[in-house]
């Protein structure tokens, strides 16, 4: 199975509507789609917040600006908490609440 990319109006995210998911992650790795997807990772909790309700999302490459951008913008969605951790804070645990 491959997935692709899909427009949702603000962000291309990962096509979903025809892969098997649970109803809820208590883990996510987050270290996709590619920066320079338009929209970078931010279409992870507008396209998956209803499945992350007491979830740790481990997301990678939080040293860069564009990932802190979108983790501020998550912020209006969700109730979660930030700590920045690994090699010159390289990542960041969320802990959804």
């Amino acid at each position: 199975m491959q997935t692709l990319l899909k427009r949702y109006n603000d962000f291309d995210w990962y096509d979903i509507t025809d892969v098997p998911l649970p109803e809820n992650f208590s883990l996510v790795l987050c270290d996709g789609p590619p920066g320079t997807t338009f929209g970078g990772r931010y279409g992870l909790i507008p396209i998956m917040a209803g499945r992350l309700s007491k979830s740790i999302i481990l997301l990678d490459d939080f040293n860069r600006i564009e990932e802190k951008s979108i983790v501020s913008k998550w912020s209006g969605a969700l109730n979660f908490s930030v700590k920045p951790t690994g090699k010159d804070d390289s990542c960041a645990i969320i802990s959804i609440s």
